[in-house]
């Protein structure tokens, strides 16, 4: 399926809408003592699930959902995640209705919604992401600007102090602490970086976000055999860095595998976003050294 630009700009606007509604029940759950739930997973980060979690997922299931019946569904809660018409429709919706359910019941503001149209083929088509804590909604469609807010923007490379963004889990095990180590002191060699500062507590969304926020800067995944982040929390965002000029990849360069029948999991590969192509190589060859 061939979207033209309208109908991509037509269809981000919906997801617009949608990410708004979540957003606002989201809030209003923010800060409230609030039963939580468990998805069954080992880490944390991952398991943790809330009302917050479902409300926003009706919401924007309510607005999506009839739209376009050719489209097919992917959502994280209640079963969606096991959806298979996006492997039986040209493309489909990818839904995570609140990413960084850690730092919403921590009372922390890096949570968000993120909303993507991703073909059959795993290209993202579109994208939302909206930070409700921040007031912030970043999208962009396949061919068109990067927008925050309504407004065109786009990432550029500069000088200063390097924004270095990872997860707990990527700093635990020796063999992924060691890569992480190596990739920080390469990354301080480079001319432009005055140092490296670890970036806010938050989910991938929100991380990715602040990637192209905060110039000069780099979230890393890396690889691992099983678990990890799952292909909602960065099929919105790889469309946003695209179209902003930033760099999202494999930790080996490749384009993420967004669509694969093996898991939704993508830490397989490993996940790297970075504000420009020079970054972005530094953490690929540091990698590889391995």
């Amino acid at each position: 399926m061939t979207f033209a630009c309208e109908t991509l700009d037509r269809l981000r606007i919906a997801a617009e809408a949608a990410a708004y509604r979540a957003g606002s029940l989201v809030l209003k759950r923010y800060g409230q003592a609030i039963e939580i739930g468990s998805k069954g997973r080992e880490q944390m980060a991952g398991d943790v699930v809330t009302v917050a979690d479902s409300e926003a997922q009706k919401a924007i299931l309510d607005v999506l959902e009839g739209l376009d019946p050719a489209i097919g569904m992917l959502a994280e809660e209640e079963g969606q995640d096991r959806n298979q018409s996006r492997f039986e429709k040209d493309c489909f919706w990818s839904i995570d209705p609140l990413d960084g359910t850690l730092p919403f019941i921590e009372r922390s503001n890096g949570f968000a919604i993120a909303i993507a149209l991703v073909s059959r083929e795993g290209e993202p088509l579109l994208g939302v992401a909206y930070l409700p804590a921040f007031g912030d909604l970043y999208s962009a469609i396949k061919g068109g600007p990067a927008l925050k807010n309504g407004e065109p923007f786009h990432v550029e490379p500069v000088r200063g102090a390097l924004h270095f963004s990872t997860s707990a889990a990527d700093l635990l095990p020796p063999d992924r602490n060691q890569a992480i180590n190596r990739i920080v002191v390469a990354l301080s060699a480079h001319d432009r970086v005055t140092k490296v500062a670890p970036v806010p507590h938050g989910g991938a969304v929100a991380k990715a976000c602040w990637v192209l926020e905060n110039a000069p800067a780099v979230y890393v995944c890396i690889p691992r055999a099983e678990g990890g982040a799952s292909l909602w929390d960065f099929a919105a965002t790889a469309c946003i860095a695209k179209a902003a000029g930033g760099w999202v990849s494999d930790m080996f360069g490749n384009a993420p595998e967004l669509n694969r029948r093996e898991s939704t999991f993508m830490h397989h590969k490993g996940v790297l976003y970075a504000t420009d192509k020079e970054l972005a190589r530094i953490v690929i060859e540091s990698y590889a050294q391995r």
